[in-house]
């Protein structure tokens, strides 16, 4: 018998999530019996998974591909803006749902994510929230235009304000990029934009809670390998500030987002 291809053992892995409905009948002419249409690629129809189950589900995948997840430091009880470092691409945002069980996450991903196969379901089943690049960094050939970019990244920080407003976290990945260096990249202003947006028109006061992640290889993609989470102390932000924010100028908001990720 031939091994199963990919896309089979991707149906098998994740059964529980999905389903195939059944496959239509025909009548045979000569024999007058209904046989099933046969398919030799299984049809993907997602079942109905809550985003709660979805996040245990995703912690616990967390845990089995790493032996050891270690927390160091304490996070705010409310909700909170969780900004890491992002040396393990998909494995980062599941390591900090795995590290902090008490909260409700939400991930900002990037907008292409949305289209990709089986991802899709995953980022959209957890109410993650697309953020749009001038280039697609998996595909160069693919340019947002900076229309579709503004409306996009409009769209983002009003998603993050009403999930913030809705006692969920966000986690975010400032530097922009994935890379396994041991050096931080420059950092984009967008985190603290998000609290600032969100404290407009009497909105709270949302923390910005750094997040260092440290895996035994530098990828993380070891299996059964191990990761330190350090949790930071929190960034908050003051009326005073969120007061000059809105009644500054483009620049004056550029100047006090950048003091806060400084």
């Amino acid at each position: 018998a031939t091994q199963p291809n990919k896309r089979h053992r991707i149906v098998k892995a994740f059964s529980f999530l999905v389903y195939s409905p059944p496959q239509p009948t025909y009548s045979s002419p000569r024999t007058g019996l209904c046989h099933k249409e046969k398919s030799s690629e299984p049809i993907l129809v997602p079942r109905m998974v809550n985003r709660d189950a979805m996040q245990k589900f995703l912690s616990l995948a967390a845990r089995t591909y790493l032996r050891k997840i270690e927390v160091r430091g304490k996070s705010p009880r409310s909700a909170a803006i969780f900004a890491g470092n992002h040396p393990s691409g998909l494995i980062d945002p599941l390591v900090v749902m795995a590290a902090l069980p008490d909260k409700t996450f939400c991930s900002v991903a990037k907008a292409s994510l949305f289209e990709a196969p089986v991802v899709s379901y995953f980022v959209k089943t957890m109410e993650a929230i697309p953020v749009a690049k001038a280039v697609d960094p998996d595909d160069p050939t693919k340019v947002v235009s900076k229309e579709e970019r503004a409306k996009t990244n409009n769209a983002m920080f009003q998603a993050t304000k009403e999930r913030l407003m809705n006692n969920r976290s966000i986690v975010i990945f400032p530097e922009g990029t994935c890379h396994s260096t041991p050096e931080l990249r420059s950092l984009k202003i967008g985190t603290a934009k998000m609290a600032f947006e969100t404290a407009l028109d009497d909105g709270p006061l949302v923390p910005i809670v750094p997040l260092g992640l440290s895996y035994s290889s530098p990828s993380g993609y070891e299996f059964r390998g191990s990761v330190l989470v350090d949790v930071g102390s929190p960034i908050n932000i003051t009326r005073e500030q969120v007061q000059r924010y809105e009644l500054g100028s483009k620049q004056e908001k550029y100047e006090l987002c950048a003091a806060v990720t400084d």
